[in-house]
């Protein structure tokens, strides 16, 4: 592959969409799918951390400099491990887009989806890669969470955080240390990204941010802004409002098809404790009203 050809990143928060905006862009004629060449377990072997975070943990700069490198050099290298989620560990979805991608002859862009390289977004503006970051609301992701039964290591990553000079509050630190279900930790991983990304934005960085409520709810300028932003034709399905899934009865599968927007939106309803709500709330809700104020203006979209 030429140094030119070209990549999308798709990255965001675990559960907030990016798995529908990568397919979008892949119908849209982007090319090949490269499926979370991040994830620890299971992707490139020089990854060395979930979300892993530039100049923390022995993840330099240049080494995900290399790993962009790699992916336009086609020399991939997956990992082969055993996963505690039942994940194939020949077959998974990961290694399978990996090695296609290795072996392709075609030259054809890639739709790199991967939230495992939310903190590298910045990085990956600068390699000339657009970087689109999918947004999900605070108790949209804990309800998520919670109906996945998934535990982040939410200390380890404000641990990094920390590190790398990001300030977390006091009050959300220890409460890192201390969540104990997986509703509290997806709030909790909620704050760290979408703090970290608020900071990215206010300082400047180049990065597409969609809400995931407009696939369904807007579809047709969503369209419009994921096709300004990569130059595809991009043309996502109307909403219709219905679905054979019951919000009650939603398989503890991490992607479900042909969902209506009810139950991307206000499942958590069904899912969370009147306590587990009353804790999103509380740390998430001056944050969320900002997102709600940007989302509500055309022109910090950049569409």
């Amino acid at each position: 592959m030429t140094q030119n050809s070209k990549i999308y990143l798709i990255t965001g928060a675990p559960r907030s969409g990016t798995t529908v905006i990568g397919e979008a862009l892949i119908k849209a004629g982007a090319g090949r799918e490269l499926y979370e060449p991040m994830n620890v377990a299971v992707g490139q072997k020089t990854v060395r951390n979930e979300f892993e975070i530039p100049n923390a943990a022995g993840f330099s700069e240049k080494d995900f400099r290399n790993l962009v490198q790699s992916i336009r050099e086609k020399k991939l290298s997956p990992r082969v491990a055993f996963s505690s989620r039942k994940r194939n560990s020949f077959f998974n979805r990961t290694r399978r887009t990996m090695l296609a991608h290795a072996w392709s002859l075609r030259e054809r862009p890639i739709v790199w989806k991967d939230p495992f390289a939310f903190f590298c977004a910045p990085l990956a503006a600068r390699e000339s890669i657009p970087a689109i970051i999918s947004y999900r609301d605070p108790l949209s992701l804990a309800g998520s969470f919670s109906r996945m039964d998934w535990f982040p290591d939410v200390a380890d990553i404000a641990n990094r955080l920390e590190h790398v000079g990001h300030e977390i509050q006091p009050e959300i630190r220890k409460l890192c240390d201390r969540a104990a279900s997986s509703a509290q930790r997806g709030a909790l991983l909620w704050n760290l990204f979408y703090t970290t990304l608020w900071n990215w934005l206010e300082s400047g960085q180049d990065l597409k941010v969609i809400d995931v409520r407009m696939l369904k709810i807007e579809p047709v300028r969503a369209s419009e802004m994921l096709s300004s932003w990569t130059g595809l034709n991009v043309r996502l399905p109307s909403a219709d409002g219905t679905s054979n899934l019951d919000v009650e009865r939603l398989p503890q599968k991490a992607h479900i098809k042909n969902r209506s927007a009810s139950s991307i939106t206000d499942y958590w309803r069904k899912i969370l404790t009147e306590n587990e709500i009353s804790f999103v709330n509380e740390i998430s809700r001056t944050l969320a009203s900002c997102y709600d104020d940007y989302f509500s203006k055309p022109s910090e979209l950049n569409y």
